[in-house]
């Protein structure tokens, strides 16, 4: 199960914006939104750039995209 709360909290702690969260991923904010409403539709390749841009540890991925 997707942790919505745990990405967003990430996002503020690592002072990535949205924006550029974004931009790494090659997709557009309201796309973002709605794969995030959508209790998590990212695409591994997705996963894996969300998990490098905010430097993320196998440990946390995994609690935000593979919760249960």
């Amino acid at each position: 199960m997707f942790n919505q709360n745990l990405l967003k909290a990430k996002i503020i702690e690592k002072g990535i914006s949205t924006i550029k969260l974004c931009n790494e991923l090659g997709i557009c904010e309201a796309t973002f939104y709605r794969k995030i409403s959508r209790n998590g539709d990212f695409s591994r390749f997705e996963i894996k750039k969300i998990t490098d841009t905010l430097d993320l540890s196998a440990e946390e991925r995994d609690n935000i995209f593979f919760a249960h």
